[in-house]
């Protein structure tokens, strides 16, 4: 498991300056991309209303519009040659991890996307499609930040620190499964305009017993086909495993629940291969033999 620090001294000054070159000019190509829309249409408009009256006009403005065209292509293309030449990965990149979050004992369930068109919550690049995955797909500037497990939960609507966690909670169900003890995160729920949320602190209780946010991951060995697992001291600045599927990337289990130095939660993905773990997660006993990896303790 890599170590995760802070930036700083003349790294974090270059960091923050590429961060800000990368927001500089994709402003730029949003701006001219809009322009040169809004040119396009006022030039259509205007051949449709001379095409009769003035043909004469008709070959320079279809000029005028394939030069805009062009020009447009040429602009962000260069933008997006710029934006990747200040990426640390050098062009775009397909990340990932599965998830998930439990309070006292209980899954929750993380606010589905809304409208008929849109299948995931979060932002363009980091998003999760009610598939128990984390996903970033774009070309990252700022890591760990823009692939971080803080900033994930920041663009779902949600929070994470050492020391507190909010879950924006589907309407519907807030809970995955059957839930063994929902009176206990039952105060911890609030509702306002955007929906219903679940929101923990350091100090709070499950029934009687005091509790805190812990963050597990669970990391996969290929060559060895064996996985551990890591307690994180600052899970905001997890950055998502390279790969876009789990095994081999990780499984992060965000858990609110007594201080303890190890969770028996695990992702499905790595249950139904867990050689002594996988009937538990709908293995038939005869088929055990195809569950090839193992947890090192």
């Amino acid at each position: 498991m890599t170590t995760l620090s802070f930036l700083g001294g003349s790294h974090a000054l270059t960091t923050v300056a590429s961060s800000n070159v990368a927001s500089s000019l994709g402003t730029i190509s949003v701006a001219v991309i809009g322009a040169a829309a809004i040119a396009l249409l006022a030039l259509v408009a205007v051949l449709m209303m001379t095409r009769r009256r003035l043909p004469r006009f008709k070959a320079p403005l279809f000029t005028l519009a394939v030069l805009i065209t062009v020009a447009t292509t040429l602009v962000a293309s260069g933008i997006t040659i710029a934006i990747n030449l200040n990426s640390p990965t050098g062009g775009p990149v397909h990340w990932g991890a599965d998830y998930q979050v439990w309070a006292c004992g209980n899954q929750l369930n993380l606010r589905d996307p809304h409208g008929l068109v849109n299948d995931r919550i979060g932002s363009a690049s980091l998003y999760e499609k009610n598939d128990g995955r984390i996903h970033y797909d774009g070309t990252p500037i700022n890591l760990p930040d823009d692939a971080s497990l803080g900033k994930f939960m920041q663009v779902v609507g949600g929070e994470i620190s050492d020391s507190s966690l909010v879950v924006p909670l589907n309407d519907q169900d807030g809970f995955t499964g059957t839930p063994t003890t929902p009176e206990q995160i039952q105060p911890y729920i609030s509702t306002s305009s955007e929906g219903s949320a679940a929101r923990f602190q350091n100090g709070q209780a499950c029934g009687t017993d005091k509790a805190e946010v812990q963050t597990f991951v669970y990391t996969y060995d290929e060559n060895a086909k064996t996985y551990t697992q890591t307690k994180l001291t600052h899970p905001a600045t997890y950055e998502l495993s390279h790969t876009d599927a789990s095994p081999p990337g990780d499984c992060v289990i965000v858990e609110f629940a007594p201080p303890a130095d190890r969770t028996n939660h695990l992702c499905p993905r790595y249950g139904v291969r867990d050689y002594d773990r996988c009937t538990q997660f709908g293995v038939p006993a005869d088929k055990v033999a195809s569950c090839d990896i193992r947890e090192l303790r």
